[in-house]
């Protein structure tokens, strides 16, 4: 639990996520301040060292169970017995065909908003967030046989309209000078987001494992893809013509 009901105030775990969003803020804006922000295999191979890390969350949690383990009121044969219980929970893994889909999902959600954005020279990103409602209900529909509410149709419907509307602006906007193309390019990346989500909630389901450890998987896999389209990339010189212009 977040809240530790045994003292008085909030656990001092409770902030590491607070930790971790400021930390994610200050990344965000030095990179995009920098020359570091250009190399976007770069940022993608720390956002996977990043969730790599979360294996020190992991490592507390386990360290706290186990001692609440043994400050429980029970002989010492049930006590390592309930630890014991505990590893084989914890110990399990996911399989390397589960490892490699996400890590493919994950390096494609970022690849190919970051690919879309080179082409068409876009400072100014959209979202497009009522995507990401409306791929979220229909995979989790299709994998996990949830229903669809009707406050998920009516938040599709609000989203939808305020981004509507925003492109709109957008469009209009002489010195923005946005290319709608990168909206395609914005769809199938919340796409590939989605499908991580609703894969990573499957197998959360059908396996007794820490979801630390599974953003821990994610992170080794996706830093596997990274370095190797990091390895390609710097071989192999891409060349694509676009508005008669050569984008590399």
């Amino acid at each position: 639990m977040l809240i530790d009901l045994r003292t008085e105030g909030i656990n001092i775990y409770f902030l590491c996520p607070f930790l971790g969003c400021f930390c994610l803020i200050g990344a965000s804006f030095s990179s995009g301040q920098s020359i570091f922000g250009k190399y976007k295999f770069l940022e993608n191979i720390l956002v996977s060292i990043s969730q790599m890390l979360a294996i020190i969350p992991y490592l507390i949690k386990v360290k706290i169970k186990n001692e609440s383990f043994m400050n429980t009121e029970k002989s010492k044969e049930e006590k390592k017995q309930m630890i014991n219980n505990n590893f084989d929970d914890e110990n399990n893994s996911i399989k390397i065909s589960q490892g490699i889909c996400l890590g493919v999902a994950e390096f494609l959600k970022l690849f190919i908003v970051n690919v879309g954005s080179d082409l068409f020279d876009i400072k100014f990103k959209l979202f497009f967030l009522s995507s990401n409602i409306f791929f979220l209900s229909f995979l989790q529909k299709c994998f996990l046989k949830t229903r669809i509410y009707r406050h998920q149709i009516a938040s599709f419907i609000i989203f939808f309209a305020l981004d509507v509307a925003f492109i709109i602006i957008v469009a209009f906007d002489d010195l923005l000078n946005y290319n709608l193309m990168q909206l395609i390019f914005i769809f199938i990346s919340n796409l590939f987001f989605c499908f991580e989500i609703t894969y990573e909630k499957t197998i959360l389901n059908n396996k007794v494992l820490s979801f630390y450890k599974l953003c821990v998987y994610l992170g080794i896999f996706s830093f596997i893809f990274n370095i190797i389209a990091s390895i390609i990339t710097t071989i192999v010189e891409f060349n694509i013509d676009v508005d008669d212009k050569y984008k590399i």
